[in-house]
């Protein structure tokens, strides 16, 4: 496997640190409001790299943070605590607020197919160990203190991370959100581990924070691999952001009756150090041709047998192992399904392969359909006009369409698509 490694900024060779196991870090979310679909952007393709990491053989041990205190307004440690100030402005108490916004974030990853982490932590429960963390940097000469806290000598590692509530020998504050990522990261993975994600908006100020402190503390470079997910853009904006407005939850494309896997669909049809713009045409556009390609796959006549195409299989695992390329990889289902060599067995059974890293429910075919209920008769009716398409009976086509239509059901084909509607 071949990972783009930020700090080398260069394709590196994955070389675990042990054989038998993967150890990871996800940033995760600071819960004061509701994470929206750029945020969740970043769960996919980091969901993408344990999948793959899996497929090749190796098990992972992933930790996640729940940062519940520390960020504050300004990513670069300045002005108020992010998660007090929404509890203050929606007059909710802090602690219910976190935990209902933790829940509803692993509620929004479940419905993308998300595996969840190994380990979750909140910055809450681990305000000893950032202690000892900054207890370690004091020792090593990395801290100088002011009347309002401690803070990370920059002329040592050239950056700081602000500690003011939580009660400390040096006073009571509350810890800035880098000393907690690498104190929890430390704690449950160790001085040494294999890979760090996030967002490339935590490379300036966030992850460089977190390589100095860690480094400054155990005297030695802890992680091997940082990798960075880009932006997912909405209208006029480089980013979708909170402070930017015009956000978009998982829930709002869900009350426009389109399947979130289809919102996964979309985000592997771009690489995931590429920016991607959402519109609603191009979900509409990903739910369409995700629809149509696990009609093409629940119409294939299978055996109860293991079969694959181990050429495909090999194909596959060489795309998501270059750096995670899953545009190639969708471009491998097409093929596939196309390809007139190829059993319908070993197809059907190559393709559970497939979603094990892609996760889109490539044989559950109603999944993409969740606003309406479809018979086993309307799917034997939508099949046989699909293979007369296919054969250019259009007059048969046109007759099944008929049929539909006066069993409540609205058919709009596209190119390699079709579209249903209960009317």
């Amino acid at each position: 496997m071949k990972l783009y490694n930020t700090p080398t900024k260069r394709l590196e060779s994955f070389k675990p640190i042990e054989s038998n196991v993967v150890k990871i870090y996800t940033c995760g979310p600071t819960v004061y409001s509701f994470l929206h679909i750029g945020n969740l952007r970043t769960y996919i393709f980091a969901d993408i790299l344990k999948r793959a990491l899996h497929l090749i053989g190796y098990r992972t041990l992933q930790v996640m943070n729940i940062t519940d205190v520390g960020h504050l307004t300004d990513d670069a440690d300045q002005g108020e605590d992010k998660v007090e100030k929404a509890a203050q402005k929606s007059n909710q108490d802090v602690l219910l607020m976190t935990e209902k916004l933790k829940n509803k974030f692993f509620l929004d990853c479940s419905k993308l197919n998300i595996l969840p982490p190994d380990i979750i932590a909140r910055a809450t429960d681990h305000i000893e160990e950032q202690i000892d963390l900054i207890k370690a940097l004091e020792k090593n000469g990395h801290v100088y203190s002011t009347p309002d806290g401690i803070y990370f000598d920059v002329s040592t590692f050239s950056t700081f991370t602000p500690l003011e509530n939580m009660q400390s020998p040096w006073g009571v504050g509350f810890p800035g959100w880098h000393i907690e990522c690498s104190a929890m990261s430390l704690k449950y993975l160790g001085e040494y581990f294999d890979i760090h994600t996030g967002g490339v908006d935590h490379i300036p100020i966030h992850h460089t924070s977190e390589i100095r402190q860690m480094e400054a503390a155990v005297g030695h470079k802890v992680v091997n691999y940082w990798i960075h997910g880009a932006w997912l853009s909405f209208g006029e904006s480089e980013k979708m952001s909170k402070s930017e407005g015009g956000t978009i939850l998982l829930d709002n494309i869900i009350e426009k009756q389109i399947d979130p896997i289809a919102y996964r669909y979309l985000v592997l049809t771009a690489h995931y150090r590429n920016p991607l713009k959402f519109t609603w045409d191009s979900l509409d556009q990903a739910q369409t041709a995700l629809r149509n390609l696990k009609s093409r796959i629940s119409s294939l006549s299978t055996k109860k047998t293991d079969n694959v195409n181990l050429n495909y299989v090999n194909k596959f695992k060489e795309v998501v192992s270059n750096d995670l390329d899953t545009p190639k990889a969708l471009s491998l289902l097409w093929q596939l399904i196309k390809d007139p060599n190829v059993s319908d067995n070993e197809k059907y059974n190559t393709f559970k392969i497939f979603d094990e890293v892609l996760g889109i429910d490539l044989l559950d075919y109603r999944n993409t359909n969740n606003e309406i209920e479809i018979s086993t008769e309307i799917l034997n009716l939508l099949h046989r006009r699909e293979e007369s398409r296919k054969n250019k009976d259009y007059a048969t086509s046109d007759k099944l369409r008929g049929m539909l239509e006066e069993k409540g059901y609205k058919i709009k084909d596209g190119k390699d698509s079709l579209y249903i509607q209960k009317l």
